[in-house]
């Protein structure tokens, strides 16, 4: 099954097939796992990182997760396995971890719409029983063995309310991260160092096109000129979500999610 690093890895071949050498990253929970791995793997392509809620996961943990967290979901006649899909996935937006429904496993964030919840259940669908050896490098990140390999400038952090907030205070992640009251003031800071330790430029000209990566194809589109930012839309969403983009906004339509 693959883990981090392999993601890290696919990372790497993304930034090849778009042209771009060294880079900033920002990667929230498993897109922080992946970035902290990046990190170690290719140091001399890592300008900085902005990491909000890096996971320290303890081996209980990780074993209930790797036990509970992803069932199969065998067709019923019925059709049954429909609708507890769709319970599974909106309680994902509601509940950590989401088979937890007691109150104190609530999240403070707001219930996805129903047409989020529907991509993602399709998107599930349309992956099949392959998501969960895939969905399990989540919890199979080991973050001591990464951490301590980042050369790059680097922020980690949680907003007030995230659910591995408590994280910051385990041995891997002790000392070195940071929370902050609001995500708006995170997102200043994370914005501050990512800008002040620049990438690569990406001179793509304004329009859009299809990247071939192996056997998926890549959306992009970009607005404009300026300074390259990357955009990926929300959970379940697409290139159609992107509203006001600054110029050089580059948004990714991801195969799946």
């Amino acid at each position: 099954a693959p883990d981090s690093a392999d993601f890290a890895r696919a990372l790497a071949r993304l930034l090849d097939a778009i042209g771009v050498r060294r880079a900033g990253f920002y990667g929230f929970h498993t897109g922080a796992a992946t970035a902290a791995a990046f990190a170690g793997l290719f140091p001399e392509r890592t300008a900085a990182l902005a990491l909000e809620g890096l996971p320290a996961w303890t081996e209980a943990e990780r074993t209930e997760f790797l036990a509970r967290y992803l069932p199969a979901v065998p067709p019923a006649w019925d059709g049954s396995h429909m609708a507890w899909l769709w319970a599974r996935m909106e309680a994902q937006t509601q509940f950590f971890p989401w088979y937890a429904s007691e109150p104190s496993r609530r999240m403070r964030m707001a219930v996805s719409s129903p047409a989020h919840v529907h991509a993602n259940v399709m998107d599930l669908l349309d992956a099949g029983d392959a998501h969960r050896p895939v969905y399990r490098a989540a919890f199979t990140f080991r973050a001591e063995d990464w951490v301590h390999r980042i050369r790059a400038p680097a922020l980690i952090a949680c907003v007030e309310g995230d659910v591995l907030t408590d994280h910051l205070q385990r041995p891997a992640l002790r000392e070195r991260g940071r929370t902050f009251s609001s995500a708006e003031t995170f997102r200043a800071a994370a914005a501050a160092l990512l800008q002040a330790h620049p990438g690569d430029r990406l001179d793509a000209p304004p329009g859009g096109g299809c990247l071939k990566l192996g056997e998926e194809r890549l959306a992009w589109r970009k607005w404009g000129e300026g300074a390259p930012r990357v955009f990926i839309p929300d959970a379940g969403g697409t290139l159609a979500d992107v509203r006001d983009p600054p110029p050089g906004c580059v948004a990714l339509d991801l195969p799946g999610h």
